[in-house]
């Protein structure tokens, strides 16, 4: 009688840690697809502010590649990521094949601060990108500009996350737009095929 109800106390607790385990994992996945929708639903809402929501498919694929390696390994990360803990940037001439040319800076918390509090400007942006990127045209009166979009829901993502923020221009020949995100990978960032990046030392 003793070893049957041990077997059972094994595996009731057994059980338990799977469904624990099991409902752990489902939560985390719940949480991750919330913050996507909520991350795509800020990028809608500032590109129709820009008149530029032609760019939405865009944005979405790249918010989606994050979020399917984040569901895929439980973290933020990717097999393809750059080390960057003092911010840094990435420039894509033509972006996945797609004609659009897109800037990204990743700010670290002393700039996300200045940004946040309004004294973020092209210069300090300029600082950060004028190391190894060459001849490339940075579009600096546009970062300084999405450095400062009023989104309340961002700004808290950025208070209540990693404190790092992530600007990004695309532009098409045609439009231009400015997004600004939480950037939640920090000191990571996602880069893909075609990518040229600079790191600040």
């Amino acid at each position: 009688m003793k070893k049957i109800i041990s077997i059972l106390l094994v595996l009731l607790v057994f059980l338990t840690a799977t469904i624990s385990s099991f409902a752990a994992t489902s939560i985390k996945s719940k949480v991750v697809l919330d913050t996507k929708e909520d991350i795509l639903e800020n990028i809608w809402h500032q590109l129709e502010a820009q008149n530029a929501t032609k760019f939405y498919p865009l944005y979405k694929k790249m918010i989606e590649d994050r979020f399917s390696q984040s569901l895929e390994y439980g973290v933020m990360s990717s097999r393809s990521s750059v080390y960057m803990p003092k911010g840094g940037a990435v420039y894509y001439e033509d972006y996945l094949n797609t004609g659009t040319k897109v800037y990204q800076t990743y700010l670290d918390e002393e700039a996300t601060n200045k940004a946040l509090d309004g004294t973020l400007t092209g210069d300090t942006i300029g600082n950060f990108l004028m190391f190894g990127l060459g001849s490339i045209w940075w579009p600096l009166s546009l970062m300084a500009t999405v450095a400062t979009i009023a989104d309340r829901e961002v700004d808290r993502q950025i208070r209540n996350g990693t404190g790092c923020m992530e600007l990004m221009v695309s532009d098409d020949g045609d439009t231009s737009a400015e997004i600004k995100l939480h950037w939640s990978t920090a000191p990571y960032v996602t880069v893909y095929s075609g990518a040229e990046t600079s790191i600040v030392e």
